[in-house]
């Protein structure tokens, strides 16, 4: 907690947070829940849900004083439906979902909007590492756009969050997912 108050006084030090993204994380690695040990259970709640949470209260000091800011929390498309090996992960990115919705709400009345982006599958040396480029194109063919995100998929999504375009949008979770989540994941 030291370490994202640190962190966040740095960034006061060189101005005003107007916009915080919550992006950190660490992936699933396909575990059954069998496997799932308190240490590896541990980490994925500390790294999404705690380092979130805690990070948006250091920033929410400059936001609320001055009474504007954008938070984007990133989420996950395994949020919104789950995963067979991936509870935990799943688990953790929808306390994200939880997040967004309730401080949306409690965060309105300093004019702070906070939205979520949850990605599908993002091609990433991380997913490329846990998963195998057979599955990879295996899967690639049941999404209906025809192809995986990219990261600057991703971004383009949190830039138009961050963007004035969306003061008025507040407590959403959007999806870039080139449409897995109509035909399942």
């Amino acid at each position: 907690i030291r370490d994202v108050e640190s962190h966040v006084a740095g960034v006061k030090g060189a101005g005003s947070i107007d916009i915080l993204v919550n992006n950190a994380g660490v992936g699933g690695m396909g575990l059954k829940i069998e496997d799932i040990d308190l240490e590896i259970f541990n980490e994925m709640f500390e790294v999404h849900v705690r380092g979130s949470f805690f990070t948006t209260q250091a920033a929410l000091v400059d936001m609320k004083a001055r009474s504007s800011g954008k938070i984007i929390n990133i989420s996950s498309i395994f949020a919104m439906g789950g995963h067979d090996s991936l509870s935990h992960y799943a688990a953790a990115k929808s306390a994200i979902s939880g997040f967004t919705k309730s401080w949306a709400r409690e965060f309105a009345p300093w004019n702070i909007t906070v939205n979520a982006v949850a990605p599908g599958f993002v091609v990433t040396e991380m997913t490329r590492a846990s998963n195998s480029q057979e599955a990879m194109d295996e899967r690639e063919k049941a999404i209906p756009l025809g192809r995986y995100c990219e990261p600057i998929d991703i971004s383009y999504a949190v830039a138009w969050l961050a963007s004035p375009e969306t003061d008025l949008i507040s407590g959403q979770v959007i999806s870039p997912n080139a449409g897995e989540v109509i035909v399942g994941y």
